[in-house]
C-alpha cells in the first residue's frame, strides 16, 4: 500500500511544481489511496500531514505553496518507511552503483589522458570541458563500464535482448561520469561559493575535492534545500542556493561560519 500511496503523492508533488497549483478534479484521481491510508494510519505523522493537504484542496483560500511542502515531507517520510521495512526483511537496499564498480573505478581514477598532456581522468569534468574533449572522455567511460558490466552479468539468459540490460548499462555510466571531476583534497581548498565540496572519496578512502550537484534553476536548488531539511531533521545549520560562475549553474550549501577567535 505505501509503494502505491507513494507513486499517488509523486503524482501531486509533480502536478504542484509544474503548474503551482493542484485541482479537485486531480486530487478525485489518488484520493482512493491518501484516504485509505489515512483510515488504516490515523495517529501516524504522514496521516496528519495527508489529512492537512486533503482539507487544504478543498478550502476555499488554497495554499498551494504549503501543501507542497507538506506533500514532500510526506513523500520523504513514506520512502524512509519502505527503506525500513526492506531492511528488517533482509533487503540490501545499499547494494548499489557503489559497491557494485568499486573496482572498475579505482581504475578508471588511476587512468591518465594523453590528449590532455597526462591529466588524471578522475580530473576531467564532461560539463565543463568542450564538445570534442567532452565526447571522448565520455568514450572511454562508456566502454569501461559497459565491459565491467558485461562481465558481471553475461551468465544471464536474457542479457543481449533485454532493455533492462540497456538501462544498465546507461545508468552505469551515467554514475561514472558524475564521479569524475575531482580534484586532490590535499592541494586545494575550498572558497567561497565554490563549485567543489571536501568529501572522503568512497572509492579510495582519500580526501578529495568533489564537485557539486549542479541545478538549472534557483528554485530547483532551494528545492533541494527543503528535501534536505526533511532528511536531515537536526541539521539547523544555515544553508543557501548560490549562483557558481565556474559552471554557470546553481548549487547549494551550508553558509561558512568564520572563526571568531581569529578575529
Amino acid at each position: 500500500m505505501k509503494t502505491k500511496l507513494q507513486r499517488s503523492l509523486r503524482k501531486w508533488e509533480g502536478s504542484l511544481r509544474r503548474n503551482g497549483q493542484f485541482y479537485v478534479s486531480d486530487y478525485a484521481k489518488i484520493s482512493g489511496d491518501i484516504q485509505g491510508y489515512i483510515e488504516k494510519n490515523r495517529k501516524s505523522k504522514v496521516s496528519r500531514l495527508l489529512a492537512s493537504c486533503r482539507d487544504s484542496v478543498f478550502s476555499t483560500s488554497q495554499d498551494d505553496e504549503r501543501i507542497l511542502k507538506d506533500v514532500r515531507h510526506a513523500l520523504f517520510l513514506i520512502q524512509s518507511d519502505i527503506t525500513k521495512e526492506k531492511r528488517d526483511q533482509g533487503i540490501d537496499v545499499d547494494y548499489g552503483q557503489r559497491q557494485r564498480y568499486k573496482a572498475v573505478t579505482r581504475k578508471l581514477y588511476s587512468e591518465k589522458l594523453k590528449f590532455k598532456d597526462g591529466m588524471n581522468l578522475r580530473e576531467a569534468d564532461v560539463t565543463l570541458m568542450e564538445g570534442k574533449d567532452a565526447r571522448k572522455v565520455r568514450r572511454i567511460v562508456e566502454k569501461r563500464m559497459c565491459q565491467e558490466y558485461h562481465r558481471q552479468h553475461k551468465e544471464m539468459s536474457n542479457y543481449r535482448d533485454s532493455g533492462e540490460t540497456r538501462h544498465g548499462m546507461n545508468r552505469a555510466v551515467s554514475f561514472e561520469i558524475y564521479n569524475l571531476g575531482q580534484l586532490d583534497g590535499r592541494s586545494n581548498k575550498r572558497e567561497t561559493g565554490t563549485h567543489w565540496k571536501k568529501v572522503v572519496d568512497y572509492s579510495s578512502n582519500e580526501f578529495v575535492m568533489k564537485k557539486k550537484v549542479e541545478y538549472d534553476s534557483l528554485e530547483e536548488a532551494k528545492l533541494h534545500i527543503e528535501l534536505y531539511r526533511y532528511a536531515h531533521p537536526h541539521d539547523h545549520r544555515p544553508m543557501n542556493a548560490y549562483y557558481c560562475e565556474h559552471c554557470h549553474h546553481y548549487h547549494i550549501g551550508h553558509e561558512r561560519v568564520e572563526d571568531e577567535s581569529a578575529a
